[in-house]
């Protein structure tokens, strides 16, 4: 026994410390007023320096309170906030696990407005810059996953492809219990942890996620975060789904989750066949340090149709996701991200298109039947540290990603036509930043990136075509076309900041260097086997250097409801290029300032105006000087010539917003310039396209307006919505030797109803109208008339019925209608039902699902231009039957 006497007493230690670590904060004491007097019903909150709160408390009439959190830390930065009607709020820091804490609060001078209370339940409410959702009161029976409630939310917009946007911009974090777990890939936690483990969803406005720059660089977009349930926090929780149905549809995955305060994760893993794009669960929505080069080859055509996925996706897929975080010593945060996708698609689609030329019309037409096939590794190692003084963050990626994309076409110019596309993407990089504050305010930055990239790829199309341009008439197997641009990119520079009340400052120095290689071979395989190069103007060794040296001065004022920035980048740019029979060189100084204007016309509305100027350059994949065969029927060469471009944009909104009222509102436009040095000129064929740059003053400009509103509408427990918006462009198109100006425009109409009729129906109805349309304008053309518009309707409609406490059903309906001049018009619905029922003690639902009940089998659309009109056909997912089991544990 004596033998284990020191281990024991480790342990004992051990129990002692993390105890002392994560012991119960108790604060205790009195509020009284500037007289002494004791105020009751005064609201006392607990709460950390982020904002997010974790325990509240009233005041008795003697004015005592007592509020306790049993999983704080006295590490952690934690305030008591004294707040009541007709005084001014007070915080106060927590120095001690257990503290007495007394208020004196001073009356306030400021006149409240009248207040009339709607409900006796706070579904929204705001906080500083945090707006507090009320999850259980968007919910409804049906929903499952968080990501069902914030597409309710008055305020709040979700993309298609889950991209969550607050007043029209983008958030900029998403948090879970202020952890950022996920980073951009966020639709990861929208689509698994359970809308019942959410107490509220709050949206932080005006979101500096760097502790650090919180009053030196101002933010304009906001964050969301995950307020979980206490529940959640306990211990492990798990959940999963098991289904199958016909025609031979299966879907299967299990969930693992873990929301403590030192260590959260979220690691799955998904199996199906039911037309769910596993791929969408990783999208990263924050983007890219570096944008990797375009794909310089396809065998694509007619893209995808403008319906939900699950319509016509057809797939074989499986995804593990792991995501894991954990808290350390001293405030760092350790994380790592990784995912193995791999996917079989498949898709059939039927592709026309005419153009209408002066003195020819050119038809290409094409049926095709393609196959693809991803193998996809991310991974992602993050350590963090965001103090007040002090930010480190280093991020490593590795990504890998082989494709293989098989297509066989019926086409104008031959019956029987295949592409392959193969080829593997690698992507690594490393990202290192560093921010130190003084004790007099000032901040030092450094930070560097690096990044490398290689995408080699290979199209084979089969048979031989165009055999008199290419093999002097005679029959040949195949041509294949290599092409890659390896890459090498880093960008480094450091920085300093000072703040003072009214006036931030920040400088930075940095060198920025791209080094790039297009290559690029075009063989003929003849009947034999034997491999040639088909000629030198099918080759591409092309060397790309790119070197920036910029200075960033950063200015910030505010001052009262004001508040202007102003950006001054000057950059110094050398580009140097060279191909088979060219070496170019290009140096600029362009300066290209970024202005920003918020005023605040309320406590909650405001308007902003922003202004920038950008010169920019074209990239490598713009200057190649041999031709590129993207496709069976595309052949491409630019030329050496450096494309330039000089870009104003000016936008304005105006912003409005009732938290009381759950209402808001705003209204802007934007306006775009552009002038550029060159022009593609296009050449068409019955056989081939060909495009390449020529010098050329190119001037284009477009205008957007847009306006929205969105209303919590009490007494009827629902949530209204609309957006509207109108674009216009004008372009210049250079097609077969004739100079063509377009002007496109259209509008959009969009609104949506979420009501809850009673506790058991629920009704949603999302909705859109658009009309868009071009034409040709200017006096020296040969013109067609201005083509009438394309019309579309688009209508969505779910309710869902409560027929016992434990039995539910949802039926829910799409309708596609659009209109094209001279064409009957098109029209196709889609009506979805399903069955659930709650087995609440084996926490599991059983489920029903009938997909695709009126039997659409294909969806065709179109869309007119000033000179061309293009359509598409594609094939639809068939009826389904499925049985589900949701499981939790």
């Amino acid at each position: 026994m004596r033998k284990h006497r020191p281990r024991l007493f480790s342990v004992l230690v051990l129990l002692l410390i993390s105890c002392a670590l994560h012991a119960q904060v108790a604060i205790n004491g009195a509020v009284k007023d500037s007289l002494g007097k004791p105020l009751g019903s005064v609201s006392i909150t607990l709460k950390k320096r982020n904002g997010i709160v974790l325990a509240f408390a009233i005041t008795n009439a003697t004015g005592a309170y007592k509020v306790q959190y049993a999983n704080a830390s006295v590490k952690d930065t934690l305030l008591v906030e004294a707040n009541a009607i007709g005084y001014k709020k007070q915080m106060n820091p927590v120095i001690a696990a257990n503290q007495v804490i007394d208020f004196k609060l001073n009356a306030t001078s400021a006149k409240l407005p009248n207040v009339t209370v709607q409900n006796s339940k706070t579904i929204l409410k705001k906080e500083g810059d945090t707006l507090n959702y009320d999850v259980a009161s968007f919910s409804s029976k049906l929903d499952r996953t968080i990501g069902d409630v914030i597409r309710k939310l008055p305020g709040v917009e979700v993309a298609d492809n889950g991209q969550i946007s607050v007043g029209g911009k983008p958030i900029n974090r998403f948090y879970i219990d202020g952890d950022n777990l996920l980073d951009g890939k966020y639709n990861i936690a929208t689509k698994t942890i359970p809308n019942d483990m959410v107490a509220k969803i709050q949206v932080l406005e005006n979101h500096q996620p760097v502790n650090v720059l919180k009053d030196l660089v101002k933010s304009e977009s906001a964050a969301m975060n995950i307020v979980l349930k206490d529940k959640a926090r306990l211990k492990l929780m798990g959940a999963g789904d098991a289904a199958a149905g016909t025609p031979d549809v299966y879907n299967v995955s299990v969930n693992a989750m873990l929301f403590k305060k030192q260590v959260k994760f979220i690691n799955y893993t998904k199996f199906n066949n039911n037309g769910v794009d596993l791929s969408d669960d990783i999208i990263n929505h924050f983007g890219f340090e570096n944008q990797p080069p375009p794909s310089l080859l396809s065998a694509g055509t007619g893209g995808d149709p403008p319906l939900q996925k699950k319509r016509y996706f057809f797939n074989n897929a499986g995804l593990f996701n792991v995501n894991d975080l954990v808290n350390l010593k001293n405030q760092y945060q350790l994380r790592i991200n990784a995912s193995y996708l791999f996917d079989k698609q498949f898709q059939n689609s039927q592709f026309s298109s005419a153009y209408f030329l002066p003195n020819d019309t050119i038809r290409y037409s094409e049926k095709q039947e393609g196959r693809k096939t991803l193998n996809t590794f991310s991974t992602q190692f993050t350590l963090t540290a965001n103090k007040k003084d002090y930010f480190l963050n280093n991020v490593t990626i590795v990504d890998n990603t082989p494709s293989d994309i098989t297509a066989a076409l019926n086409a104008t110019t031959n019956s029987n036509i295949s592409q392959r596309l193969s080829g593997t993407v690698t992507n690594l990089s490393n990202k290192f930043n560093i921010i130190k504050r003084t004790t007099g305010g000032t901040t030092f930055e450094a930070s560097s990136f690096i990044n490398t990239i290689r995408n080699p790829s290979t199209l084979q199309v089969e048979p031989g075509l165009y055999t008199t341009q290419f093999n002097n008439g005679n029959p040949y197997a195949a041509l294949i076309q290599h092409a890659g641009i390896p890459t090498f990119y880093t960008d480094n520079y450091v920085s300093i900041g000072r703040s003072t009340a009214k006036f931030q400052q920040q400088y930075k120095i940095g060198v920025n260097y791209q080094d790039q290689q297009l290559n690029s071979l075009l063989e003929l395989q003849q009947a034999s086997g034997n491999k040639v190069s088909v000629a030198d103007s099918f080759v591409n060794r092309l060397h790309w250097q790119r070197l920036k040296v910029y200075v960033q001065p950063d200015f910030t004022y505010t001052s009262g409801r004001t508040m202007l920035r102003v950006s001054i980048p000057v950059t110094y740019q050398d580009i140097r290029y060279s191909g088979r029979l060219y070496q170019e060189q290009h140096t600029d100084l362009p300066v290209t300032p970024r202005v920003y204007l918020k005023y605040m016309t309320g406590k909650e509305d405001y308007i902003n105006i922003n202004y920038n100027y950008n010169n920019s350059w074209a990239n490598i994949d713009q200057v190649y000087d041999a031709y590129l065969m993207r496709s069976y029927r595309d052949f491409f060469t630019n030329g050496n010539l450096l494309s330039q471009t000089q870009r104003h944009a000016v936008s304005g909104a105006y912003q409005f917003r009732n938290t009381l009222k759950i209402f808001f509102f705003s209204v802007g436009g934007a306006y775009t310039s552009n002038e550029g040095n060159t022009i593609s000129d296009t050449r068409i064929s019955s056989l081939i396209q060909q495009a390449k740059l020529i010098p050329y003053q190119n001037i284009s400009n477009s205008s957007q307006l847009f306006g929205t509103i969105s209303k919590y509408i009490f007494p009827l427990l629902t949530t209204i919505g609309s957006k509207v918006s109108w674009n216009q462009s004008n372009s210049v198109q250079l097609l077969n030797g004739e100079q063509l100006q377009i002007q496109n425009s259209g509008y959009t109409v969009n609104a949506n109803v979420n009501t809850k009729f009673s506790s058991w129906l629920t009704i949603a109805y999302n909705g859109s109208f658009s009309s868009s349309g071009s034409k040709q304008t200017g006096n020296n053309h040969t013109s067609r008339p201005a083509t009438p518009n394309v019309v579309k309707w688009q209508h969505e409609v779910n309710a869902s019925v409560a027929f016992t406490s434990n039995v539910y059903a949802k039926i829910g309906g799409e309708n596609y209608r659009y209109h094209i001049p001279g064409s009957q018009d098109n029209q196709y619905t889609f009506v979805d039902a399903s069955l659930t029922w709650k087995l609440d003690k084996l926490k599991t639902d059983l489920e029903l699902s009938l997909t695709n009940l009126a039997g659409v089998d294909t969806y065709t659309t179109a869309s007119l231009s000033a000179n061309s009109i293009v359509e598409s056909s594609y094939r639809i997912r068939p009826r389904m039957a499925m049985v589900k089991f949701y499981f939790r544990f």
